[in-house]
């Protein structure tokens, strides 16, 4: 998946608009080097590690007991 489509959904379930993706338990972006880009020109914030660490956290803390290890950066 394009970098572009997760910020785009995220953006639409927090505003309680239709998803653009189907609910998903794994996530994998292409070209995900490109994500921090895609976020700032999406929604005018840059994204640093720490920011990265927690989206990391609040998406483990969400689908707590689904998944069976932790979200991790290398």
């Amino acid at each position: 998946m394009s970098p572009v489509f997760y910020p785009l959904d995220a953006s639409h379930r927090v505003k309680g608009y239709r998803p653009l993706l189907s609910d998903y338990r794994a996530l994998a972006i292409n070209e995900a080097h490109k994500f921090p880009e895609a976020v700032e020109q999406m929604c005018g914030k840059s994204l640093c590690h720490d920011d990265i660490q927690e989206i990391c956290y609040m998406l483990e803390k969400e689908h707590q007991g689904i998944r069976r290890s932790p979200l991790r950066l290398p």
